[in-house]
């Protein structure tokens, strides 16, 4: 009886995994799956039309080097935005979609990883991620480097 409640324990510690906690601050960009991002698409508001694709390794790890500073100072914070937020556009990460199965690799798609929305005049910006959406003031500097793109 011992050995069976004993690998049940084991079994369900296995199967559960470990939770990582992270401190605040210690979020980085680069750890993640943005990193895996191959481009950035900008699109002005009221536009349909990609203006601008971000797509050198140097442009992007620049755009991630924005959030990873603002981020690091703690200085961003969920937030609502405020009344009469005019949006300047949005940038979007996007990777090729994984390769499935039967699928031949030049049938793949670009898919979104995030989309940040960028705000005139305001310190603003809304992050779609997973289903997710998030309002987060920034401080002013990493919210003029956003409307930069614009």
């Amino acid at each position: 009886m011992k050995k069976l409640i004993v690998s049940i324990s084991l079994c369900a510690l296995l199967l559960c995994g470990c939770q990582v906690v992270l401190a605040p601050g210690a979020y980085d960009l680069h750890s993640d799956g943005l990193t895996k991002a191959e481009a950035l698409h900008i699109v002005p508001a009221g536009s349909s039309e990609v203006t601008q694709v971000l797509d050198d390794p140097a442009e992007l790890d620049a755009f991630s080097r924005i959030l990873n500073d603002a981020v690091e100072t703690d200085d961003w914070a969920m937030s609502s935005l405020p009344h009469g937020a005019v949006p300047l556009g949005t940038i979007t990460y996007t990777q090729t979609e994984t390769l499935k199965l039967s699928q031949r690799p030049e049938e793949r798609q670009m898919e979104a990883l995030c989309v940040f929305t960028v705000y005139q005049d305001i310190p603003y910006t809304t992050l779609e991620l997973n289903g997710l959406r998030l309002t987060l003031q920034l401080p002013e500097p990493s919210a003029a480097a956003l409307r930069a793109y614009f």
